[in-house]
């Protein structure tokens, strides 16, 4: 059941879920509505070349550190055993709880606080990956490879977490199912391929290694526009809804509760902070693709 409006099929939330209909014209809405949003983009990217970079990694810096280093097998071994199982996990630990320490990401001002970080982080894991070709000693390639996972790890939780909550949450599965996509064509098998092209035609591991390590640029270049892109003004807070008990109440302001406790509800804020958000819920609703 459903109306239609405009060339899109119209249908409530509950007919959506019941009806169990897949709406064609909705997915390719969706599709358009993630393709543009360009903190959403951004941030995909951003992650995608993160895991060009780890794949590649974990696919080649074993033979660069033998071959191109000329290290001990069985001591470059241990060293790669070392770096990977610790780096990442480490990274990801460090990473989430310190977007948690620092207030999340909800809101707007949160959010864009949160890539702020991820982006120094970022930056911070490029550094390292442009000095491990320039090193010739296999435990100063592998801590600075440490770090660069260390980092790059640390940008997971608070990117991941993002590129979510920027998209309308009736499309976020959409949005998820998208962002896996690209993940794997972009990063976990372009990585190893394009790596290996190269590396093939112009008979150097250590330029393939370093095309593996450079594109650590386009996650520092796509969070930057992650963050340049995203809006500083915040949401309608708590605080701002819920205001001290006065004396006297203006003409926008209403008390509710009883009791010296109770607290005043300055409905103007809330008016203002609901009407974009209804809007918003009703436009979901119209073009829901289920």
């Amino acid at each position: 059941g459903g109306t239609r409006a405009g060339g899109w099929h119209v249908r409530s939330r509950a007919s959506s879920i019941d009806g169990g209909e897949i709406n064609g014209q909705g997915y390719l809405h969706a599709v358009y509505m993630l393709m543009t949003n360009v903190t959403y983009m951004s941030i995909v990217f951003s992650l995608t070349a993160l895991y060009f970079v780890v794949t590649g990694i974990q696919f080649w810096a074993t033979d660069y550190l033998e071959q191109e280093l000329g290290g001990n097998p069985t001591t470059v071994r241990l060293q790669f055993l070392f770096t990977s199982a610790t780096a990442p996990v480490a990274g990801v630990i460090f990473g989430g709880w310190y977007v948690e320490w620092i207030g999340g990401y909800r809101g707007q001002r949160q959010r864009r606080r949160a890539l702020g970080w991820c982006l120094l982080f970022g930056a911070l894991a490029c550094v390292a990956a442009a000095f491990v070709t320039m090193v010739y000693d296999t435990w100063a390639a592998a801590s600075l490879l440490w770090v660069l996972l260390f980092f790059g790890g640390s940008v997971l939780p608070g990117g991941s977490g993002i590129f979510i909550s920027v998209i309308p949450p009736t499309i976020r599965t959409i949005g998820s199912s998208f962002a896996a996509i690209v993940f794997n064509l972009l990063g976990y098998f372009l990585s190893p391929f394009l790596s290996g092209l190269i590396s093939e035609q112009f008979n150097s591991l250590t330029l393939g290694f370093r095309i593996i390590l450079g594109w650590s640029f386009f996650a520092i270049m796509f969070f930057a526009i992650a963050y340049y892109t995203s809006p500083i003004a915040d949401d309608a807070s708590y605080e701002t809804l819920l205001s001290p008990r006065r004396e006297s109440l203006g003409d926008d302001e209403r008390e509710v509760g009883e009791g010296e406790d109770h607290e005043k509800i300055n409905l103007k804020a809330f008016e203002e902070a609901t009407e974009p958000l209804e809007e918003e819920q009703s436009r979901q609703e119209a073009f829901s693709p289920l």
